[in-house]
């Protein structure tokens, strides 16, 4: 029986597919598409790991790319992520009502410091039994540890714990070390994996 249900934060409970940046800058969603990786590869991962502000590495990254630097900022900077990095709303009801029927819910999620303060403004973490993210720990998915940790930090049985996350290589090492894992695309991932 499912007692514990760990949640992914971007792609899961926000939306972060940018579909935004097409609208804005009227560009392609090739051109868009372009863009984000560009905004996510290149050394993203060190503001994850918490090595680097989101701040710094915006400057960086404008110097870099001086042809898309509007679009970088409106990417990367805090101050667009309403736009650009939104509440699921009917995620976050659903996790409202997944603690009212006495689940216990964590967060185990790859981000920045600056994205968990927007997360933060926009969600009551009081729902949540414990948090492991990746720019306090300096350990980021896939990354075998970051499941143990969280495992083991909150004293979580695999038999009754439950993870979604929307990327494939995160639910696969997940799954690999036996915690149940379910690749997310909507809410009726949630609802069939507890039913």
């Amino acid at each position: 029986m499912i007692k514990n249900i760990i949640f992914d934060i971007g792609g899961v409970v926000f939306d972060d597919k940018n579909n935004n940046l097409i609208n804005k800058f009227n560009i392609t969603k090739e051109k868009a598409t372009e863009i984000t990786t560009i905004a996510f590869t290149d050394n993203f991962i060190d503001c994850m790991l918490g090595k680097v502000s989101v701040e710094n590495y915006i400057e960086k990254m404008k110097l870099k790319y001086p042809d898309i630097k509007e679009e970088l900022e409106y990417l990367l900077d805090p101050k667009y992520y309403y736009e650009t990095f939104p509440l699921k709303e009917e995620i976050y009801e659903k996790i409202i009502n997944l603690y009212n029927e006495g689940y216990n819910l964590y967060i185990l999620s790859n981000n920045t410091e600056a994205s968990f303060k927007y997360v933060s403004s926009k969600i009551n973490l009081n729902y949540f039994k414990g948090i492991v993210s990746s720019f306090t720990e300096h350990i980021i998915k896939p990354n075998i540890e970051i499941y143990d940790l969280i495992l083991k930090r909150y004293n979580l049985n695999k038999e009754e714990t439950i993870f979604f996350d929307d990327s494939k290589t995160n639910v696969s090492a997940a799954n690999s070390i036996g915690l149940r894992s379910v690749l997310f695309t909507t809410l009726e991932d949630i609802e069939k994996s507890l039913d």
